[in-house]
């Protein structure tokens, strides 16, 4: 929506606005008129009336950052220093309250994927080119047709004329007994004889005839379809095992997400998760050696501990331990004295 040209502007800048209250402070904060001993805060009250008359007045927007407070747990010592050992136990699943990925604008391979206009012409001439082809191929196909059945009477026709070509050689044969055929007398040769061999003749043509005028079965086509049948029965259970595995495959995440989670100091409490957090004696097999003062009284916000062994050396965060990104991104230097000369 925000990135949307063609959306309302005051559409725009509610989505706007909204993704900047979700954001705010690195979503380490949350809008609250409470403290955390559940005490109106009068300044959150007031900024946020302010807020609301920002129509009137934009400026007024900045007046929300009142209403915020910080979204964090932080455990101190007496001499108010943060220890590294001390730790909590949040009873839910970790992907409950962490961090929600933060919105990115759309990449430009995405954007440049946009359908292109066509123009009606192109479009007409595209449709009138298809035509054509579908025009040539039912030409062709009728043709071969024609073509086939040329075939089929020419046959037809030279059986017929066979057939009555050998009707007229047995009936000459029969009609004069005395002659000779083929070498032999025609007295050895009896007429049934002759008409068995004749019966023969037009039996296997009728055959042949009756095998050639049936329709012919485009047996690539038929492969064709069987394939393709098979293909997508392939793929319906490809689909399924596909469908199956995914929901193994997340039956199997929902089961290997632990349940709990421990927190190290200092870290982030959401007020929805305050009711999951705990302060167990031992955790990992060893004991605990920050207790906090008031127990589970409060679970959010700064904490003062007691430490069981005072004794023992203290593993404390120090303002000189810097990280290697601190180190990256050095805050600018502060500008050179100067002394100001009026007009």
């Amino acid at each position: 929506m925000i990135s949307d040209k063609h959306e309302d502007v005051m559409t725009r800048f509610g989505a706007i606005l909204a993704n900047g209250i979700m954001d705010a402070g690195g979503r380490n904060l949350c809008a609250s008129f409470y403290s955390k001993s559940g005490m109106l805060r009068r300044g959150a009250a007031i900024g946020f009336c302010l807020f609301s008359q920002m129509w009137y007045w934009f400026p007024l927007i900045h007046m929300f950052s009142l209403t915020l407070t910080p979204t964090a747990l932080i455990g101190l010592t007496s001499d108010l220093k943060i220890p590294k050992n001390f730790s909590l136990k949040c009873n839910a699943k970790p992907f409950l309250f962490a961090y929600p990925e933060p919105l990115q604008p759309p990449k430009k391979e995405e954007s440049a994927k946009t359908a292109t206009a066509v123009l009606s012409t192109a479009a007409k001439a595209k449709q009138l080119k298809e035509k054509k082809e579908k025009e040539t191929e039912l030409k062709k196909g009728n043709s071969s047709m024609d073509v086939d059945g040329d075939d089929k009477n020419s046959v037809c026709n030279s059986v017929a004329d066979v057939g009555s070509v050998v009707g007229r050689d047995t009936a000459s044969v029969m009609a004069t007994p005395g002659t000779t055929v083929v070498g032999s007398i025609a007295g050895s040769v009896a007429a049934s004889d002759f008409a068995s061999d004749t019966g023969m003749e037009v039996d296997e043509v009728d055959e042949k005839d009756s095998k050639e005028t049936k329709p012919k079965v485009d047996e690539k086509n038929v492969a064709l379809a069987s394939a393709e049948a098979e293909k997508n029965e392939k793929k319906d259970v490809d689909m399924d095992g596909k469908e199956k595995e995914k929901d193994g495959e997340e039956e199997k995440k929902a089961e290997s997400e632990p349940t709990e989670e421990i927190l190290k100091n200092p870290c982030r409490v959401l007020p929805s998760q305050m009711q999951f957090i705990s302060f167990p004696s031992e955790i990992d097999g060893q004991a605990a050696r920050y207790v906090p003062l008031l127990g589970n009284k409060r679970r959010t916000g700064f904490l003062l501990l007691t430490d069981t062994k005072p004794g023992e050396p203290e593993d404390l965060f120090l303002e000189d331990e810097k990280r290697a990104d601190d180190e990256d991104e050095k805050e600018p230097d502060p500008p050179e004295p100067f002394e100001w000369t009026g007009p």
